[in-house]
C-alpha cells in the first residue's frame, strides 16, 4: 500500500504542476497577443508621424528642425515596435516553449506513475489473492 500510496502521490504532484506549467503557458500566449496586436496597431499609427507632407509652404530653420525632429520620432518608435517588441516576443516564446518541454517531460513522469501504481495495484491483489491461498491450502493440509 505505500508504494500505492507514493505513487498516486508523485502522480497528483504531478498534474498539479502541469496545470500551473499550463496555466503559465496560457497568460504567456496571451501576452504575446496582446504584444503582437500593439506592435500591429504601433505600425499603422507611425505613419501618421511624417504627416502631413510639409511642403514648399514650410522653409527655414525651423522648418528643417521640425521635420529632423519628426524624423527622429518616427525612428525611434520604429525601432521600439520592430526591434524591442520582436526581441519581447522572442523571450515570450522561448519561455513557452521552455515550460512546454517542463510540462510534456511531468506529463510523462505522470503516466509512468500512474501506470506504475496500476502494476503495483494488480500486483498487490495477486499476492492477496496468493496469500489466501496459502492460508486455506495450510487449514485444509494442517
Amino acid at each position: 500500500m505505500e508504494v500505492t500510496d507514493s505513487l498516486r502521490a508523485a502522480h497528483d504532484a504531478a498534474s498539479s504542476a502541469i496545470a500551473n506549467f499550463d496555466e503559465q503557458i496560457a497568460r504567456l500566449k496571451a501576452a504575446k497577443t496582446d504584444i503582437n496586436r500593439e506592435k500591429d496597431t504601433g505600425l499603422t499609427e507611425i505613419k501618421a508621424i511624417l504627416e502631413p507632407d510639409l511642403g514648399k509652404s514650410w522653409t527655414g530653420e525651423r522648418s528643417e528642425s521640425f521635420e529632423k525632429a519628426r524624423k527622429k520620432a518616427h525612428t525611434t518608435i520604429s525601432n521600439i515596435l520592430n526591434d524591442d517588441y520582436d526581441q519581447y516576443i522572442s523571450e515570450i516564446e522561448s519561455k513557452i516553449t521552455w515550460l512546454e518541454i517542463e510540462r510534456n517531460a511531468l506529463a510523462a513522469a505522470s503516466a509512468a506513475a500512474a501506470a506504475a501504481e496500476k502494476l503495483v495495484e494488480k500486483g498487490e491483489k495477486t499476492l492477496e489473492e496468493v496469500g489466501h491461498f496459502i492460508n486455506d491450502f495450510r487449514k485444509k493440509v494442517f
